[in-house]
């Protein structure tokens, strides 16, 4: 019996050192799980902060038509919203030459509305000023605002508006009343 006692007290300490280890093992392995997840969460932290650059966006709808695109053209940056049938229905946009826009457009029955500030020079039928401008689905169109170049519909001569007047044209483009 005597040769038992020193085995068991020989398992006994393997058993010890082995709980020891294990110990440690454990406090390794969640200081390392601690550490990796300190580090995941950081990544995640500084991803916030990225800068995306391009030239333009586009949005998808979930049917893969485009919903809205929004980038640089040759005049300046803009954003355009469209429907369904890629009619475009919203348009937002700055010129580059000064000024700025936004144009709401119902295709379905041509009516539109457009806010337009502009300070730079005249380029694609736009002229300096601030105006608001509706139009109808017969053409007839509504200004009202600074407008300085305004075509007389009698002499062709072109006039411009103060900020408080209010301009009607007919479906050419004539004056048909203004006031002042």
């Amino acid at each position: 019996m005597t040769t038992d006692i020193p085995n068991l007290q020989s398992v006994l300490n393997r058993l010890e050192t082995l709980e020891k280890q294990n110990r440690r093992l454990k406090q390794v392995g969640m200081a390392a799980l601690v550490l990796v997840s300190a580090l995941v969460l950081m990544g995640q932290a500084a991803a916030k902060n990225r800068t995306v650059e391009a030239n333009e966006f586009i949005v998808k709808g979930l049917d893969g038509r485009v919903r809205a695109w929004f980038g640089v053209d040759s005049h300046g940056c803009r954003l355009q919203m469209f429907d369904s049938q890629k009619r475009s229905l919203v348009s937002i946009g700055v010129r580059d030459m000064g000024g700025g826009w936004l144009t709401l457009d119902d295709p379905e029955h041509g009516n539109s509305a457009a806010l337009r500030v502009d300070s730079g020079t005249p380029v694609g039928g736009w002229a300096a000023g601030s105006l608001l401008v509706l139009h109808d689905s017969d053409g007839f169109e509504a200004m009202i605002g600074n407008n300085p170049a305004l075509t007389s519909s009698i002499t062709g001569e072109r006039t411009a508006t103060s900020a408080a007047s209010v301009v009607l044209s007919d479906k050419d483009r004539k004056v048909i009343w203004r006031a002042p």
